[in-house]
């Protein structure tokens, strides 16, 4: 019985909306960033242009902020000051959608530019619950059919137990002591 309720209860939840991983959203840039006075780790403000919406459900409105960070000063090719940067502190319902921007190399950005980025996870909505679904950055072993790898024997231990040879035992050595004076032996004495 517990199998069928369990069965059931599967059945019953349904994912009414999904937005895939690569969705493209466009922030616009609140502040000036001059790629000659900015180094790494500077953050500036954004803000979403457009509502994100899945399946009737607002996710995210107009103006969410987050957050332009400089990872990196670099120099193109033509000799112009650019930086390298990042998108993050984006939260929608469901929590932190994580995004990357489509050129992570800019020369300038100047306040109302637009940053085109691409979602890096899928948000699905699921009985009235948003779940954000982030995949690894990297394909698990188990991702391969068994026949991609090449099969190699098995290796085992030597037997023998090997243990390191005895540490030399330093004893230490005695400390000098001071040789004994000798004695003066008493003289003898002539006898009468």
């Amino acid at each position: 019985m517990l199998a069928c309720s369990s069965g059931l209860a599967l059945a019953q939840s349904e994912t009414v909306g999904v937005l895939p991983v690569g969705t493209m959203l466009t922030f616009v840039s609140d502040a000036t960033v001059d790629p000659k006075t900015v180094g790494p780790g500077r953050v500036f403000k954004v803000h979403l242009r457009d509502d994100l919406v899945l399946a009737g459900t607002m996710l995210a409105a107009t103006g969410t902020v987050a957050q332009l960070v400089v990872l990196d000063r670099v120099t193109e090719v033509g000799g112009a000051a650019a930086i390298v940067i990042a998108v993050g502190g984006f939260n929608v319902r469901g929590g932190e959608l994580p995004v990357t921007p489509v050129r992570p190399t800019i020369t300038a950005i100047a306040p109302g530019s637009l940053i085109a980025t691409r979602t890096m996870g899928s948000v699905e909505e699921r009985n009235g619950r948003t779940i954000i679904r982030v995949p690894l950055p990297f394909a698990l072993p188990a991702d391969k059919p068994n026949a991609a790898y090449t099969a190699v024997p098995a290796r085992t231990a030597n037997p023998r137990i090997f243990s390191p040879p005895p540490r030399a035992v330093r004893r230490p050595s005695p400390s000098p002591s001071p040789t004994p004076e000798p004695t003066p032996t008493p003289e003898p004495t002539p006898e009468p």
